[in-house]
């Protein structure tokens, strides 16, 4: 599986070259690996190596790829439900409901042969070909700002961008990043490294218990007290507010002893707003 690193806002402008020209959209959903033997079999593996290609042999997109593309090709691509987050996916999955869709977003390999250095418009027109949607993208000859990507996938109800210099060259991951201030209301016990220390916490806003929070450096962990930290207001960063009106991705930025707990309200964000007062 390819990895790309993920670009924060601190990392931005340290960029001295511009190594990238596609911006090429993110779908909120699991990355899948779809591989067509020799045999003509597809497989499509997910990060983890399991192979969902039972679960999905009747949706139309799939038995396009059995029928159209080629064998020793493997495509790289996203596996959703529209309008629905990530979670959502394996529910579907298990249901066989039929809401599932694939986005093709990188073609590794092609008869056998490296695509790694093909141009997305050569890309697209393959999965095309194929039958196959294929994840939008933008080029750009001057790098815009962050600020402007972001809200650009936003306006779009994207998860965020993969910024490439071709097929598979220099890939960076771009996400919109939030924050919200929140009330401490619990904590769960960590494992492994962390076995002894706190592994996350519950933070509330308004009563609705909203996230399970963790990414706190080892010596926040050794400095929480359950007793004393109990109600403290923390500054959470996340993604965007997801289906049951929990926050998606979300992470520890800091302790916020500057702001009491009736502070934290529900308007700090619409979607949160709407979701708890409906």
């Amino acid at each position: 599986m390819w990895t790309h690193e993920l670009l924060r806002a601190s990392d931005w402008n340290e960029r001295r070259h511009f190594d990238w020209m596609y911006a090429h959209a993110k779908f909120d959903g699991i990355r899948v690996t779809c591989f067509k033997q020799p045999t003509g079999q597809v497989h499509l593996l997910t990060t983890e190596g399991n192979d969902l290609w039972t679960y999905v042999r009747d949706y139309p997109w799939y038995l396009n790829m059995l029928r159209k593309v080629p064998c020793h090709t493997s495509v790289d691509c996203e596996l959703w439900v529209p309008g629905l987050p990530a979670s959502e996916v394996k529910s579907s999955l298990a249901k066989r409901d039929g809401r599932l869709q694939l986005m093709p977003f990188a073609v590794p390999f092609f008869r056998g042969t490296s695509a790694a250095s093909m141009r997305l418009d050569e890309v697209e027109s393959l999965c095309r070909g194929w039958s196959l949607s294929f994840a939008p993208y933008f080029i750009y000859t001057e790098q815009p700002t962050r600020d402007e990507l972001c809200a650009r996938a936003v306006a779009q109800g994207w998860e965020g961008w993969v910024l490439k210099a071709s097929n598979y060259d220099t890939w960076y991951k771009v996400k919109p990043v939030r924050t919200i201030d929140a009330v401490v209301t619990g904590f769960k016990d960590g494992d492994g490294k962390y076995l002894g220390l706190i592994g996350a916490l519950q933070v509330s806003v308004e009563g609705h218990a909203i996230a399970w929070v963790s990414g706190m450096d080892d010596m926040t962990r050794c400095e929480i007290d359950e007793d004393k930290d109990l109600g403290r207001v923390v500054e959470v960063a996340y993604q965007y507010v997801g289906a049951k009106g929990r926050l998606r991705h979300p992470r520890f930025v800091r302790w916020r002893d500057d702001k009491s707990a009736d502070a934290c309200t529900l308007d700090q964000d619409a979607q949160l707003a709407t979701y708890w007062r409906a």
